[in-house]
């Protein structure tokens, strides 16, 4: 059993890579322990010259960059593409109608 106080002082790296990316580069972002949640267009892909990634979203890339220069990398098996419709911590969450409507609508996922 892990001590009591490390979520709190894990989620403060988290926190602080959001603060860079939000001011420094202007990244829709926030997150919720070691979970990012981002905003951004899905049609702005990137490659990445050091790894010849290519990354469905500008912000995913500019967050794993700022990330990577931390001395943290990212676990690539918890990576999600950016999609207008994603599960976000057991909830389902649909951004494709949010323009003609300004709702997007949540549901619950059914436990397995």
């Amino acid at each position: 059993m892990g001590c009591a106080s490390s979520p709190w002082n894990f989620f403060r790296i988290p926190a602080a890579t959001c603060a860079i990316a939000q001011c420094w580069a202007g990244v829709v972002v926030d997150s919720y322990m070691d979970d990012f949640l981002i905003v951004d267009v899905g049609n702005s892909p990137l490659k990445d010259r050091e790894t010849g990634r290519v990354w469905a979203s500008s912000a995913q890339y500019c967050l794993n960059r700022i990330h990577t220069k931390l001395g943290m990398e990212f676990e690539p098996s918890k990576h999600k593409e950016a999609a207008s419709s994603n599960v976000i911590l057991g909830v389902e969450v649909h951004l494709q109608n949010f323009l003609a409507s300004a709702r997007f609508p949540f549901r619950p996922q059914k436990e397995v």
